[in-house]
């Protein structure tokens, strides 16, 4: 019996896989070797960190359409990610028009919470965020599910760092009767003064921003909104939130304005120095813009200043995040067509990310490295597989 249950669970979960996945054979395996890699770590003392690059290997497998790969991947979390997992399952199933499905993961996580609730007090502190975290992707599903009701019921867990998490998602379903309103609602968020206000009412408006970009009264509008309230977060947010807001251009087909973006965005970039570990990776994001707006030869001339800089400073770096500095900067060089130089950087990476002498810290670059690798389009040669198999092998005590 459990030998049929466990075929019939198999073949479920492959329909469903099927049903939805744009993902290629080459990105499962890499998603499915660095889950093998960041498992390997010690559960004690070392859960955080697993529990962390499971989570995040989860999340790109919902990504890619994968959510049979998803909920395998959350099954093997023994923190407080294995509830966000679910509660995510479960929104991806109802957003894919899979209302069953969906209430069934959605019933997975309310149990995993009432489970939880217990330890989890006014006065718990740093165990309440993480019950908050879970609460408000389970008051997402709610809304999604159009149930008011049952999101207030959750909400009162849900603290205030996560609740711009709902607002943003609710933005994203704003009708066009009702932008007025919720842009005064943002307004008077980002008032109160306090970052997590005022970070969440400026993705709230970046979300309007590209939802009604189509319609320049309105955009126009979000955008005059979002300008007097740009100022208040730390500049390098304010890069972030203006390259998003130049993907949203390209997305409706206005290099133009994308362009304006990315130039302003890396004009604010060169006014703050800053360490190589902050400014290589928002230069990548800024170039990488800057080749899909149409100016691919700019882009790689900037993407060639950051491995300038990242060679005279490579003393100054940290090992721990070369890997990380590395993985944007190849990303770009793939947008600006230049796939050579991108997959010399995945290797240089690989190598990188295995200078440390602690498994711990090598096992992370990998799932990093591999996250970086399934999000682009291009399979990668079979130089990286293998550099990727062998820094995977190496993986051991101590970590």
């Amino acid at each position: 019996m459990k030998s049929l249950a466990r075929i019939v669970l198999l073949v479920g979960g492959l329909a469903a896989q099927m049903a939805h996945a744009t993902a290629t054979r080459w990105q499962v395996q890499l998603l499915d070797g660095a889950y093998a890699a960041v498992s390997a770590m010690p559960l004690d003392p070392h859960i955080k960190n697993r529990s962390r690059e499971q989570y995040k290997l989860a999340e790109a497998a919902l990504k890619l359409d994968l959510p049979a790969v998803a909920e395998r991947y959350g099954e093997g979390i023994a923190y407080w990610q294995q509830g966000a997992v679910l509660a995510e399952l479960a929104l991806y199933h109802v957003e894919h028009g899979e209302t069953s499905q969906g209430r069934e993961y959605l019933a997975r996580a309310e149990r995993w919470m009432d489970g939880h609730r217990a330890s989890f007090t006014p006065e718990s502190g740093e165990q309440r965020w993480r019950l908050s975290r879970v609460a408000s992707r389970i008051a997402l599903v709610h809304t999604a599910l159009d149930e008011p009701g049952k999101v207030a019921e959750i909400s009162s867990f849900v603290g205030k760092d996560e609740a711009p998490r709902l607002l943003e998602y609710k933005l994203s379903k704003t009708p066009e009767d009702e932008l007025g309103q919720s842009i005064e609602l943002l307004e008077s968020l980002a008032g109160s003064g306090e970052y997590e206000s005022v970070k969440g009412a400026l993705d709230g408006l970046a979300t309007l921003y590209g939802r009604f970009y189509a319609k320049p009264g309105q955009r126009d509008a979000i955008e005059h909104v979002f300008e007097s309230i740009l100022p208040k977060v730390p500049w390098l947010s304010q890069i972030d939130l203006i390259v998003r807001q130049g993907k949203a251009a390209v997305a409706h087909g206005d290099p133009e304005n994308a362009l304006a973006k990315a130039v302003r965005a890396r004009n604010m970039l060169d006014q703050h120095p800053c360490a190589p570990r902050f400014f290589i990776p928002a230069a990548a994001r800024i170039a990488a813009l800057r080749a899909v707006a149409g100016d691919p030869r700019t882009a790689l001339a900037q993407l060639d200043g950051c491995m300038e800089r990242f060679e005279q400073e490579y003393r100054k770096t940290v090992d721990i995040d070369r890997a990380g500095m590395l993985c944007p900067v190849a990303e770009a060089y793939l947008a600006a067509g230049a796939p050579e130089q991108t997959e010399a950087l995945y290797l240089r990476a690989i190598a990188e990310g295995q200078v440390n002498p602690n498994s711990r810290p090598r096992a992370t670059d990998l799932s990093l490295i591999c996250r970086s690798l399934v999000r682009q389009q291009q399979k990668p040669a079979r130089a990286v597989f293998q550099a990727l198999e062998e820094m995977k092998s190496k993986l051991g005590d101590p970590w």
